[in-house]
């Protein structure tokens, strides 16, 4: 049995990209009214199968590459990146409001409490990251 792929002349990449994105969205906001407020690891789980998995599996499909890439430049950037915005969290993290508003899901400070709660955050960022970076980004970094 043949795996049957898209047709490329159809729709070029970015159309695709732009097309798939407008889904994903479309599929997230419905699995979020329908999933009311959620936990933690539902969450993670929604955000991973929508923003994850189906940016890859559309890449996988077109033989295109989401811009995952861990190299020495990578490296720097994200070191200088850390070091550029820790002084926005030292001050975001003294005012009351954001405190009360942060962590979105309550933890502990004990570390058998806070590395899963900490894993489950990792992965809803790097889902978002995958999906707006990757693939609206990179899916369009040929219009310029």
């Amino acid at each position: 049995m043949a795996v049957h792929t898209f047709d490329r002349r159809r729709l070029s990449w970015v159309q695709t990209s732009l097309l798939w994105g407008g889904v994903l969205a479309v599929v997230w906001m419905t699995w979020s009214d329908a999933a009311g407020s959620v936990g933690l690891w539902a969450r993670a789980a929604r955000d991973g199968i929508v923003y994850l998995v189906g940016p890859g599996v559309l890449a996988w499909l077109y033989g295109e590459r989401l811009g995952w890439r861990v190299d020495r430049e990578a490296l720097r950037n994200t070191l200088l990146l850390a070091a550029f915005v820790l002084p926005f969290y030292l001050v975001g993290s003294s005012l009351s409001t954001v405190r009360a508003y942060y962590p979105m899901w309550e933890t502990g400070p004990a570390l058998g409490a806070f590395l899963p709660h900490a894993v489950g955050q990792f992965v809803i960022v790097l889902a978002a990251e995958t999906y707006f970076r990757g693939l609206l980004c990179v899916g369009v970094s040929e219009l310029g």
